[in-house]
């Protein structure tokens, strides 16, 4: 059972309710939000809650990433860093490929189309989310882009992963991807 969330205690605030399920599963460290109760809502959005934690998503916000096609908002996260980013995209990713190889290099049924459409598009919006941290004017994404000890792991591991170059390079591979699953599926 969840613990009783403080009403004292401001919930952090997501671009959209996509941002915060992800969020909280990060912060929950158990992906799925499963046990993440329907958001609830508000004069002016949706709080979500569970174990503790509170996300608070504007209408605004949600309204605008839905007015620009974005699945995660408007400019820079606030609560997932540039390496979290590139790790959900890279996840989506290989659980997309996997599941259209797995399954004989296509989709089989409507079912199995959607969950390999929804990985790619995850991954290709994820890996959005990492690119926006590099600056215009930047070849790599900078230090203040990786302020969680995921993100910061990631980067040590692999700093070559968040060049601009890298990133844009991946960002293709992934929507080369999406257009080729949904070309075929056609």
């Amino acid at each position: 059972m969840d613990e009783p969330v403080s009403v004292d205690e401001p919930p952090v605030v997501a671009r959209t309710l996509a941002e915060a399920y992800v969020h909280l599963d990060l912060v929950l460290e158990r992906p799925g939000s499963q046990d993440v109760a329907p958001p609830v809502e508000g004069a002016d959005g949706w709080v979500v809650a569970t174990g503790g934690h509170r996300v608070a998503v504007p209408y605004a916000g949600e309204l605008a990433a839905r007015k620009a096609g974005l699945m995660f908002g408007e400019g820079r996260s606030a609560l997932i860093d540039c390496g979290q980013w590139a790790i959900i995209g890279a996840v989506h990713a290989r659980r997309a490929l996997e599941r259209d190889v797995l399954g004989g290099g296509g989709a089989k049924s409507d079912q199995d189309y959607g969950a390999i459409v929804a990985g790619w598009q995850l991954a290709v919006a994820a890996l959005g989310e990492a690119l926006a941290f590099v600056p215009e004017d930047a070849d790599e994404a900078p230090d203040t882009a990786f302020w969680t000890e995921t993100g910061r792991r990631a980067r040590a591991d692999d700093p070559g992963r968040f060049t601009r170059r890298r990133l844009e390079d991946d960002l293709g591979f992934f929507q080369r991807n999406l257009d080729d699953v949904q070309h075929l599926h056609d």
